[in-house]
């Protein structure tokens, strides 16, 4: 469990989610008049101009939710029931700068361009599979049917694919339709990550502040309400990371509560046998051949034990990775280790005892009752 999730962050999303900033965009009407998004588009305009901010998109969906848009499309000739499954996600000509996102074949939107209107059309390779395109290069300039939202579309681009969600899901297929309809506006910053992290955490203070007073003049009768798409993105493994504490919590404790026990079944075996080891120390026996004699049924139980142990752990292990399309490999070296582990302390809590009886003298072992 520790490794899948340490190897979450490392994994590469194909997107940039790094100080990035989300704000919850005011509660605009789709059917809103045009001067709702004018009051849009000028926020937008003073934003950039900010020092603090590289980019800002406005977008139906951020990365880390689940994209609720979708619709069915088909190329040209094909039947209805050949159509395909594509998630939509509305976002303005920006959202490929703002996140970084890289491009297979052809160009993202530019000014100019439009879904509704025009028909066109950006889609990720997953989609492109889907549709059954044999390559990015191939789509671009290739028409698709959709015939209740769109016109005729016009494939432009194909962007690499990309983790929307948590490595728990899948990429879906997904298309990019060019609208002005938004539920969150992000910011990509400007963060020097060579200054030390106080100067830095000012500085990030300052450019909020900055941001806040930019949207207070444009939404007075909204909140400032944002958030960092790292943690949100974080937030997705929430539940496992709490999963993964109480495990291994619980197997700390186990293995206490196990070593007691040892400890205590070895003290009463030492005490069983205390003149047995005195005359085996009187006829010659070493301290190591004491400690084989009085150890080695414990250490086949262990050895046992552990071999039973093993397959009911590859199994709940397999069990909960499978939640993860994208996970480690379950290897030999990940049970070697922990049996290793509990060997010792079974070495350690045994020798412990079996030590401290042969230092006592033979005579008094031989009085023991």
């Amino acid at each position: 469990m520790y490794q899948q999730l340490t190897n979450i962050p490392n994994k590469d999303l194909g997107i940039k989610i790094d100080n990035v900033l989300l704000l919850d965009a005011p509660p605009l009407d789709i059917h809103s008049g045009g001067d709702t998004y004018k009051t849009v588009n000028s926020f937008k305009e003073e934003i950039a101009g900010l020092n603090a901010v590289k980019f800002m998109s406005a977008s139906s969906d951020v990365p880390g939710n689940e994209t609720g848009w979708n619709t069915s499309l088909k190329k040209p000739g094909q039947a209805d029931d050949e159509r395909k499954k594509i998630s939509l996600l509305a976002c303005d000509k920006d959202f490929a700068d703002t996140y970084g996102l890289e491009m297979a074949a052809g160009r993202f939107y530019q000014k100019g361009d439009g879904t509704f209107d025009k028909g066109t059309f950006v889609i990720n390779e997953e989609a492109l599979e889907l549709l059954g395109f044999a390559s990015a290069e191939e789509a671009i300039g290739k028409p698709l049917i959709e015939g209740r939202m769109f016109p005729e579309l016009t494939i432009v681009g194909v962007v690499k694919n990309f983790h929307h969600q948590s490595l728990k899901s899948k990429i879906v297929p997904m298309a990019f339709v060019l609208s002005s309809w938004s539920s969150y506006y992000s910011l990509s910053l400007n963060v020097d990550q060579n200054l030390p992290s106080d100067q830095r955490a000012a500085r990030l203070k300052s450019d909020i502040e900055e941001i806040n007073k930019v949207w207070s003049k444009f939404f007075p009768e909204y909140p400032f309400d944002y958030e960092f798409l790292d943690h949100q993105f974080d937030a997705q493994y929430q539940s496992d990371k709490e999963f993964s504490f109480i495990i291994s919590l619980f197997a700390l404790l186990s293995i206490i509560i196990a070593s007691l026990g040892l400890l205590g079944l070895a003290s009463y075996a030492v005490l069983q046998r205390t003149k047995e080891i005195g005359i085996r120390k009187v006829l010659g026996a070493s301290v190591g051949r004491i400690f084989k004699l009085l150890s080695l049924e414990y250490l086949w139980l262990i050895i046992i034990s552990s071999l039973i142990a093993i397959p009911v752990a590859y199994f709940a292990l397999g069990n909960w990775l499978s939640a993860y399309p994208y996970k480690i490999d379950i290897t030999l070296f990940m049970f070697a280790i922990p049996v290793f582990l509990i060997l010792i302390v079974a070495f350690v809590t045994i020798a412990s005892q079996v030590i401290n009886a042969t230092r006592k003298n033979p005579v008094e072992s031989l009085r023991h009752e």
